[in-house]
């Protein structure tokens, strides 16, 4: 019992330790730190079925996924065999592609972002909260599952290599609002306008972002356009190294949580472990 009760404590304190940490870089603000998360209703959070307000972005995402399958195996003729594995490969995904899909807070209402879809890049200093997988990731899964059967496999791939007007690719339109009914018109239309107007604005605020940074070399011109002084680039490589050895500690005590979980036998089994462990730490107190 002892053993189990420190094992408990362990994940416990484990899990502040890592709730504790700093923000570290750009690259970790969806998995490090705190943000608000998404107000979702009951229906978004355990209906197997997808909301209403959710069917369009899902839509897009299914299409999207099985046009990078379907272009990932190259212009020839694909064989029965190969159509059933790309099939295969872009539906049943719980576990790889549809866990990068979740809801997102994004101008103020509740949207499903990833891969293809609105996903603004957070502002300086922003921290972007996404739960990601979960009942998503089978919503995805089924849904994909359902267009393949729908239209079926062989007249999904004729589609594809008929094109979407710019090359090899699905048609978003024929299958999200033509075929499937899960977009309106002018709904996929705004959507796909929006992206692009996001994915314009991230881009620009990145290169402005690149030509700010510290330790490029930049030139101060006088009034005598042949003298020239260039600044001395910064070193980074002390703040870099901290970054990098603080990035690695998350992952150790992450990986350190895991096997301990792992361990035990069910979710019931934890909660019962903490709620010893909290007992234990009480009479310790006292």
């Amino acid at each position: 019992m002892n053993l189990l009760i420190h094992a408990a404590a362990n994940i416990f304190l484990l899990s502040c330790v890592l709730l504790a940490l700093p923000v570290v870089g750009k690259e970790n603000l969806q998995t490090i730190g705190t943000g608000s998360m998404a107000k979702l209703s009951e229906e978004e959070s355990f209906s197997k079925a997808i909301p209403e307000q959710h069917r369009c972005t899902v839509c897009k995402a299914v299409v999207l996924q099985l046009t990078t399958h379907f272009l990932a195996k190259g212009k020839r003729q694909l064989r029965e065999h190969e159509l059933e594995e790309v099939y295969e490969d872009a539906c049943r995904a719980k576990l790889a592609h549809w866990q990068k899909y979740g809801p997102r807070e994004i101008g103020g209402e509740t949207m499903l972002t990833g891969p293809g879809l609105l996903n603004p890049a957070p502002e300086p200093g922003q921290v972007i909260a996404t739960s990601t997988g979960g009942v998503w990731a089978d919503r995805l899964q089924t849904a994909c599952l359902q267009l393949v059967e729908d239209v079926g496999e062989t007249e999904l791939y004729k589609l594809h290599r008929e094109g979407n007007g710019s090359g090899m690719g699905l048609d978003e339109e024929v299958l999200c609002v033509r075929q499937q009914r899960m977009c309106k018109a002018d709904e996929l239309k705004s959507l796909n306008k929006r992206i692009r107007v996001q994915e314009e604005k991230d881009a620009k605020a990145k290169v402005q972002t690149a030509s700010s940074q510290p330790g490029s070399t930049a030139v101060k011109t006088k009034k005598d356009p042949k003298v020239t002084k260039a600044t001395k680039p910064i070193d980074e490589t002390p703040a870099k190294e901290s970054r990098e050895a603080e990035q690695r500690r998350v992952k150790a005590l992450r990986r350190e949580i895991r096997n301990i979980v792992d361990d035990l036998e069910s979710p019931d089994a934890l909660k019962n472990l903490l709620k010893a462990a909290r007992q234990a730490a009480e009479s310790a107190a006292g």
